[in-house]
């Protein structure tokens, strides 16, 4: 089977899973840190927020419902982000 690199799908598939890999990288950091825990939470939340997304994008053309799912998704993880951004920045 012969992959076709000018799917849009197939890139927004390896951009999500190099995506996956760096959020399990960080979280774990961020969980064995005692300091710079909340500033990298702030990051897998970011990363998280793109990849719900870029998966939104994917399916938009296939399902609008599937696609709002992922934007809601997208929406609570920004929110995450904010709040752990906020709680580095006041605190």
């Amino acid at each position: 089977m012969k992959m076709n690199w000018k799917n849009s799908d197939l890139w927004i598939d390896m951009i999500n899973m190099i995506f996956g890999i760096v959020i399990i990288i960080l979280a774990v950091i961020a969980i064995q840190s005692s300091g710079n825990g909340q500033r990298l939470f702030a990051v897998v939340f970011l990363l998280g927020t793109l990849m719900f997304l870029l998966n939104a994008l994917k399916f938009f053309r296939r399902s609008r419902f599937q696609a709002i799912v992922f934007l809601v998704f997208a929406i609570i993880l920004a929110a995450a982000c904010a709040v752990s951004i906020g709680g580095v920045i006041g605190g």
